[in-house]
């Protein structure tokens, strides 16, 4: 009797080692999608470098991580951050740059259970990384269809679009000529009209206040 063999989605990808499963994770029976993983020798200075250092990473391999939890001394010092796939519906992917509550909750990309799991602690003064589970239970997905990397990447050019906007030109035009810069930007207009959304709520502000 032949031995069974690995679906497609468990193969190592080309050029790739294959990722050996730790002695601690079970190899899930359901439909699991391996990829890529940054290289673990890698020590930051903080945890957010290090989930900054994960994401850059992770862009072009179809994932981008979250904050699941972090853990403290007793004396209040941050010493480990659990993260998980940006697509686990317990992920914490709200940040000041990511887009507003409603578009998030109309975004066309169903969350799921993925149990992929990574751990940054800290280590006398540099913060080193680990795999908990090196699964996913999604293939990979466009960096456009993450609010995590289309938040990292508008965070590089917020200024310059700003500045934009207050010169009267339109969002089209600006994620146009984004586009024709980087064509591997994963920005859409509506993160412009997310910018400009803000930037109207920020003056409205400052006007009440005066």
């Amino acid at each position: 009797m032949p031995s069974p063999t690995l679906p497609p989605s468990s193969l190592p990808l080309p050029g790739t080692a294959p990722l050996e499963t730790p002695p601690s994770v079970a190899r899930p029976t359901v439909e699991s999608y391996l990829l890529p993983l940054p290289s673990l020798d890698q020590s930051f200075s903080t945890s957010e470098e290090g989930i900054i250092a994960i994401n850059t990473f992770a862009r072009s391999h179809g994932y981008a991580v979250a904050i699941l939890r972090s853990k403290t001394t007793r004396t209040g010092i941050k010493n480990t951050v659990h993260l998980c796939c940006s697509r686990a519906r317990s992920a914490k992917v709200q940040s000041d740059e990511a887009p507003e509550p409603k578009q998030r909750s109309t975004s066309h990309v169903p969350l799921d259970r993925c149990t992929f799991g990574m751990v940054l602690r800290l280590q006398e003064s540099e913060w080193v990384m680990s795999v908990k589970n090196p699964y996913h239970d999604h293939p990979p997905c466009p960096a456009s269809e993450s609010p995590i990397h289309r938040a990292l990447e508008l965070a590089k050019i917020r200024d310059e679009v700003e500045k934009k906007l207050r010169e009267g030109i339109t969002a089209s035009r600006i994620i146009a000529e984004i586009h024709e810069q980087s064509p591997e930007s994963c920005l859409g207009v509506h993160d412009i009209y997310n910018v400009r959304g803000k930037m109207k709520m920020k003056m409205k502000t400052v006007v009440g206040e005066s």
